[in-house]
């Protein structure tokens, strides 16, 4: 990869230029819960993850970052990334310190030209114009990074379908993705997780390249009434959006949101913050079958390969609501982003 001056980098994270809205940006309150299960893409031992995590799931990247000539990303390592936004650098026994770190958020695709993530990382239509979508941003092999092209580098044409309540965006890509890249599967239908049912998530936490957590767990419902659910798994700033698949590889929901931890690790370095192991799942998704139906309604934008069957997303949905399609202006707008604010910190 391509380095540019540490300085200017570290400026402009520094100044949370990578950051979204509801502190995207931060990454003062990472989790991993019990033992790290974290592993790269290539390591992972279940054929359908490596096949979901390699043709499916993006990196949302600062448009600064990536050439969009040769599909190079300039970047800084996670270790300066943590000097530079906290003084102090990460401790030495800390995982994948010396390893790339600039997505801001993660993305994954759900049909040709459509990437599904988190509303608070692409909130508006100048976000999507400043952001770059970036496939094969993962280990091909042991200290060894997958080659990027142009080819892996898309840009955000529009916003096509938002929830600010549930945390939800779908992005319309500028062009339809080029072979090996396709789209995962979204579960359809209003079944809910059991808590304990297991779960996987696939995400660039900390602006790393692609991590898999095969170990994840569902939680109790969160009654907030706009369907989300707890959940515990790994996840950090920059796994926002990242997709959370059932046991049969099917997205159920997206990374959103967590609870407030203590980190206070010391004056002179940084660790990750470790929930004891049996703790209760606090982190928080919502189902995707909302925004799915928003998509596939009457005057949504559509999808031939996901809207055959409009009404099996969710046949009890009612119109309108929280999603709407594009950017919003005026009130609205307002009043959304003021609930979003008022939810639990967001990864």
């Amino acid at each position: 990869m391509r380095s540019t001056s540490r300085s200017r980098l570290l400026g402009l994270l520094g100044l949370g230029l990578l950051g979204c809205v509801a502190d995207v940006g931060s990454i003062s309150q990472p989790g991993i819960y019990g033992t790290d299960d974290r592993v790269e893409l290539f390591e992972t031992s279940d054929p359908l993850l490596q096949e979901i995590g390699r043709r499916a799931v993006a990196a949302l990247v600062d448009r600064r970052f990536v050439d969009d000539d040769t599909g190079e990303l300039r970047t800084i390592t996670l270790d300066q990334r943590i000097e530079g936004q906290f003084g102090v650098p990460m401790c030495d026994d800390q995982p994948h310190r010396t390893q790339p770190a600039v997505a801001y958020c993660t993305g994954v695709l759900i049909d040709d030209d459509l990437l599904l993530t988190a509303a608070h990382c692409v909130p508006t239509q100048d976000y999507c114009d400043d952001l770059r979508i970036v496939f094969d941003y993962h280990y091909a092999r042991e200290g060894v990074l997958e080659t990027i092209g142009p080819e892996d580098v898309y840009r955000c044409r529009e916003i096509a379908v938002i929830s600010y309540l549930r945390d939800q965006a779908i992005l319309r890509l500028d062009r339809l993705v080029d072979p090996p890249h396709r789209p995962a599967t979204v579960r359809r239908g209003t079944g809910r997780l059991r808590a304990g049912d297991r779960l996987s998530v696939l995400s660039h936490g900390l602006g790393l390249p692609l991590k898999v957590d095969d170990n994840g767990a569902a939680g109790p419902a969160y009654t907030d009434g706009i369907d989300t659910f707890f959940f515990a798994a790994d996840v950090f700033s920059g796994s926002s959006g990242a997709p959370i698949l059932d046991n049969r590889g099917e997205i159920v929901g997206v990374v959103s949101r967590g609870q407030p931890t203590d980190v206070d690790n010391g004056r002179n370095c940084r660790k990750i913050y470790q929930w004891r192991a049996g703790s209760e799942p606090s982190e928080i998704a919502s189902y995707v079958y909302r925004t799915m139906h928003h998509l596939c309604e009457d005057d949504g934008p559509g999808s031939a390969r996901l809207c055959r069957d409009p009404g099996a997303w969710c046949p009890e949905c009612a119109s309108g609501g929280c999603a709407v399609g594009g950017p919003v202006g005026g009130g609205l707008f307002l009043f959304a982003l003021s609930l979003v604010f008022a939810l639990p910190r967001r990864r």
